[in-house]
């Protein structure tokens, strides 16, 4: 599934950089690749802020907002999973 990931203020899309530190150990990973759990300790971030140095804009935004039309991709997932069943 490909997913469309952009700041909800700005609509920069994040370039894979290790551009977040972690509020808790202070570990840099990239947030989207990680969806929003650092690696090395196993925070969940609630938020996620813009990276104006990389082309951002410096907002806060919770990390959810940044996937773009999620809903509408698990509402697939859910059709899918429902036919496959009627299926077998």
């Amino acid at each position: 599934m490909d997913l469309n990931i952009k700041c909800p203020a700005c609509n920069w899309p994040p370039d894979g950089g290790a551009h977040w530190e972690c509020e808790n150990c202070c570990y840099e990973f990239d947030m989207f690749e990680a969806a929003g759990k650092c690696p090395r300790c196993d925070y969940q971030h609630k938020y996620t802020q813009c990276v104006s140095w990389a082309g951002g804009c410096e907002e806060i935004s919770l990390h959810l907002d940044w996937y773009n039309d999620i809903d509408k991709k698990l509402l697939e997932i859910n059709i899918y999973k429902t036919l496959i069943k009627l299926f077998l």
